[in-house]
């Protein structure tokens, strides 16, 4: 009795999982299909790895002003979420050739799910990035990750940022890489 009850209180989940599913497949306003990314991809679903990669390089109405960055931007974070090795090399390859600041932010998150990728190059280029989201992401993945290799240059940023909430991300950063927390209070 109780299995059956938990099984028909499970339904609507799994009703609603397969209209994402299909929303990916078929296409859906770009709301839809945003959506569709962020429910599938926190409920762990591994079986729209394929339509996570396909939306990743949607560009549908770009040029003319339109919203698919954000379409991307919602694949890149879907990739990292669930966590699937496959996504490495498709989201290092979506950052070299992504003009969009809030997509390459996006891919910076996406590798703090991923502490086994070479992801140097990319993290060391989002801490050089003009775009505060991108430093902030690519700061907040290191710190995820610990990634002590980078604590030379995460170090570095706190000489020329002048913006105060980014500087503690920067301490924040060192503190969770094992850095001397009292010397990075005081930088």
């Amino acid at each position: 009795i109780m299995v059956t009850a938990l099984v028909l209180a499970a339904s609507p989940l799994f009703a609603a999982l397969d209209e994402y599913k299909e929303t990916l497949q078929r296409g859906g306003s770009n709301e839809q299909v945003i959506d569709a990314l962020y429910q599938l991809s926190y409920a762990g679903n591994l079986s729209s790895f394929w339509n996570y990669v396909r939306y990743l390089d949607y560009e549908s109405g770009e040029s003319a002003g339109g919203s698919a960055y954000l379409v991307r931007k919602a694949a890149a974070e879907a990739l990292g979420r669930i966590r699937d090795e496959r996504a490495v090399p498709v989201l290092t390859d979506r950052y070299k050739k992504e003009k969009v600041d809030a997509v390459r932010a996006s891919i910076l998150y996406a590798f703090g799910f991923y502490p086994n990728a070479d992801s140097s190059s990319i993290l060391t280029d989002g801490l050089s990035s003009a775009n505060e989201e991108c430093r902030f992401r690519a700061l907040m993945s290191i710190a995820e990750l610990v990634r002590k290799d980078l604590s030379g240059q995460v170090k570095s940023l706190l000489g020329s940022e002048k913006d105060e909430p980014m500087r503690l991300t920067i301490t924040y950063t060192l503190t969770a890489l094992g850095d001397d927390v009292d010397s990075n209070r005081n930088l």
